[in-house]
């Protein structure tokens, strides 16, 4: 939520405070947030390249299609936003499937989780994997 910080309706305060807030049924807090985190993907797709879908997978290796591939496409997603990438056109992903909240939920949960094992550099690395491989397309053609 850090990468746009005025989309939130009511951004997430501690973690403290979130376990011990009482104003808000619980369930209805995670799917407000399940929808800011979409909402934010959403928007990120404007700041990376349609190639950065498949270098994403090849980061994730034998869990291409898994939580590690969104979690590397996010990660570098945010890179590129933080590295001050113009917003363009909106690049590809793959849509989820979830079919109801705790679907989701579970898969923003693992998704988090193997966020949390993507540091920063390889994130960038994945990233710029993508000019490379744009560079060379534009070459081959050439």
């Amino acid at each position: 939520m850090t990468a746009f910080p005025d989309q939130p309706f009511e951004p997430p305060a501690s973690l403290v405070r979130e376990l011990t807030r009482f104003d808000t049924p619980a369930d209805l807090r995670i799917d407000r947030w399940a929808a800011d985190i979409a909402d934010a993907v959403e928007k990120l797709r404007h700041y990376v390249p349609d190639e950065l879908l498949d270098a994403a997978k090849r980061a994730a290796g034998s869990e291409a299609t898994g939580p590690l591939a969104d979690a590397h496409w996010i990660k570098a997603a945010l890179a590129a936003k933080a590295d001050g990438a113009p917003a363009g056109r909106a690049a590809a992903i793959e849509p989820q499937h979830a079919t109801d909240q705790d679907g989701e939920v579970a898969w923003l949960v693992r998704v988090a989780s193997a966020y949390k094992t993507i540091g920063h550099d390889r994130a960038r690395q994945v990233l710029a994997s993508t000019r490379a491989g744009a560079q060379d397309a534009q070459e081959a053609t050439a």
